[in-house]
């Protein structure tokens, strides 16, 4: 089991948070994680930095700002197995076939202020 999680700018409204129905802007950033690959978030959203918006993990929805999501990957995207020798992180480095966004240059244009949209899909 695992997680897909893309971080999105929002298309407009993006001084308010996210609601389960907002249509998913530009993508920011995009990875694959273990099991506890929500971990980071759900911490976020008990500290009161993040919003839960529901879902059933086809996708499970949160609202998050650009400052406090920056922290959360500062060393790689979050809930990620890193591996030796600067290769990308991976939830596990035999069987990974995938690849890992950070779209640094994007994220840079956001206000720190600025709602973001996280998706999370069940990739089992």
């Amino acid at each position: 089991m695992g997680w897909l999680t893309s971080i999105y700018r929002q298309t407009e409204g993006r001084d308010t948070p996210a609601t389960f129905g907002t249509v998913a802007g530009p993508q920011l950033v995009f990875w694959y994680s273990s099991t506890f690959g929500l971990d980071w978030i759900e911490a976020l959203v008990r500290d009161g930095k993040a919003i839960d918006l529901g879902g059933d993990a086809y996708p499970s929805r949160y609202t998050i700002t650009v400052a406090n999501f920056l922290p959360e990957i500062v060393h790689g995207p979050p809930g990620t197995a890193h591996v030796a020798d600067g290769e990308p992180p991976r939830p596990d480095k035999e069987t990974w076939t995938g690849s890992d966004k950070v779209n640094r240059a994007a994220i840079a244009e956001c206000s720190m202020h600025e709602w973001l949209l996280v998706d999370s899909w069940d990739s089992t």
